[in-house]
């Protein structure tokens, strides 16, 4: 029970640590803080975890990168019981297992090429989307490149699909390496939605490492895993 209790407001320290720096930095701008919204990611946290983290009443979302663990982590949760927590897909999806997510994801953050388009299309074409941008090149972590998303986004919406925005992953290197991206990918979307005569309000972009310069630049959901959960084994050797 004592353990318990300390694990709750361990969760509560760092969910409130989070928000405040999310606060703190869309004040420096200007920003309302509620523009914000903070995505809990729960790649390999356990349901313990996860519902420690949702008690704390600062998510707007849940994350997940894999479709078989976003699947068994939503049955198994179910509303956890917090009604109005969504679950996201935010990693890399394959065609085959977009039938998958049908009924389970209010949103699938990592559209980045014109088969998927298709595949969203026909199994859930309910889900609302972002299109997924690489700005840095790095092809493993998938995205359409700049000079794509036009169009990309363009077939998307013909076919149906609800796009509410860009998504981006900057590599690694600090804010001087991640504010350009963040800023590039807030440009892009402004180019596009006034190309397509659509609103895409979403910018999806900003972690644990980076998340105040892309408060800063526009984001409007934060993809936060290693600052709200408690140290992981992997986490202990990255940093060890």
């Amino acid at each position: 029970m004592e353990e318990s209790i300390r694990a709750e407001s361990s969760a509560l320290f760092r969910a409130r640590a989070v928000t405040a720096r999310i606060a703190a930095a869309a004040t420096r701008v200007g920003r309302d803080p509620c523009e914000v919204r903070l995505l809990a990611a729960t790649k390999n946290r356990t349901v313990q975890e996860i519902q420690e983290v949702v008690a704390t009443g600062a998510v707007w979302g849940l994350g997940e990168n894999r479709v078989q663990e976003a699947c068994l982590k939503i049955d198994l949760l179910g509303e956890m019981p917090f009604p109005g927590i969504g679950w996201h897909m935010i990693g890399r999806l394959q065609t085959n297992k977009v039938g998958l997510l049908a009924g389970k994801v209010q949103m699938i953050h990592s559209v980045d090429r014109l088969r998927l388009v298709e595949a969203i299309a026909r199994s859930c074409p309910d889900i609302p989307v972002l299109i997924q941008v690489s700005l840095a090149g790095e092809q493993e972590k998938g995205g359409v490149l700049p000079a794509e998303v036009e169009l990309l986004c363009r077939t998307a919406l013909e076919r149906g699909l609800a796009v509410r925005g860009f998504m981006t992953m900057p590599p690694k290197g600090g804010e001087k390496i991640a504010r350009p991206v963040f800023r590039e990918l807030r440009e892009l979307r402004d180019r596009c939605a006034a190309a397509l005569g659509v609103a895409l309000p979403e910018l999806s972009m900003g972690m644990s490492r980076d998340m105040e310069c892309a408060v800063e630049e526009g984001s409007t959901i934060v993809r936060v895993g290693k600052d709200l959960f408690a140290p992981s084994s992997e986490d202990l050797q990255i940093t060890g």
